[in-house]
């Protein structure tokens, strides 16, 4: 299984190693995460300031270690499993995780992320 090294990036944005190398700790501390939600992470280290919080994660993104995505939220507080590039992607009209309901977008939420990439996460 691949371990996560976010250290060659944390080396290559100095201004950005303590907040790398807090969400990569974040990270190995939530086992088998493989969607970071922004809100829960900013929440949940709340000694990385949010800007540099914004900042590492772009440089993670950038590197190919994360990928951005927007999932919806249903009506339930269920987390939908689709991932989507852009919100304006996401359909108007959706079915809930069991499929045993549909809903307005607007009566969800629509929740920004992280995508863990572990075929590109560094070894």
């Amino acid at each position: 299984m691949s371990q996560i090294n976010f250290e060659p990036i944390a080396e290559q944005h100095a201004e950005l190693a303590a907040a790398i190398r807090s969400i990569q700790a974040w990270i190995v501390r939530c086992v088998g995460v493989k969607f970071i939600e922004l809100k829960r992470l900013a929440r949940e280290l709340p000694a990385v300031p949010s800007d540099q919080l914004a900042l590492a994660l772009d440089a993670l993104v950038f590197h190919d270690q994360l990928r951005e995505v927007f999932r919806v939220r249903d009506p339930h507080r269920d987390l939908l499993p689709e991932n989507y590039d852009n919100p304006t992607e996401i359909p108007d009209k959706l079915l809930s995780r069991d499929d045993q309901f549909a809903f307005a977008l607007e009566d969800g939420e629509i929740i920004h992320g992280f995508l863990l990439e572990p075929k590109r996460v560094a070894i």
